[in-house]
């Protein structure tokens, strides 16, 4: 009966040390994928804006060539500014459009080139 109530010496458990080990490397792997995903959605976030910015751009560079012209404009998101060079000896004029915004306080830009018929 005194073999059922004796501890083996021979049986090791976990030791403090070793469960903190754990709990850090693991901590570690958690904190590297929260930092991966939040990357994701940063990136994911720059993508939209960016194909915003797109449509943007084709939007008023349609405006442009259908004689409904600025120079320059501001909206909620975005600024936009019409550069319009004249090509010597052609009925052409080169028209340059940038579409401006802010994104995580960095200024982001996109810029559209065609050819016009002067007017």
């Amino acid at each position: 009966m005194s073999k059922y109530l004796t501890i083996e010496k021979n049986k090791k458990g976990f030791l403090l040390f070793e469960a903190m080990i754990t709990v850090v490397v693991l901590s570690l792997g958690l904190v590297i994928i929260i930092h991966s995903f939040i990357s994701c959605l940063n990136g994911t976030k720059a993508i939209v804006n960016y194909v915003d910015a797109g449509f943007y751009l084709e939007r008023k560079m349609w405006d442009i060539e259908n004689g409904l012209e600025d120079t320059y404009g501001e909206d909620e998101k975005y600024r936009w500014q019409l550069d319009r060079n004249v090509i010597e000896d052609t009925d052409l004029s080169e028209a340059v459009l940038s579409v401006s915004w802010e994104q995580n306080n960095i200024e982001k830009e996109l810029t559209l080139t065609t050819y016009l018929e002067k007017k």
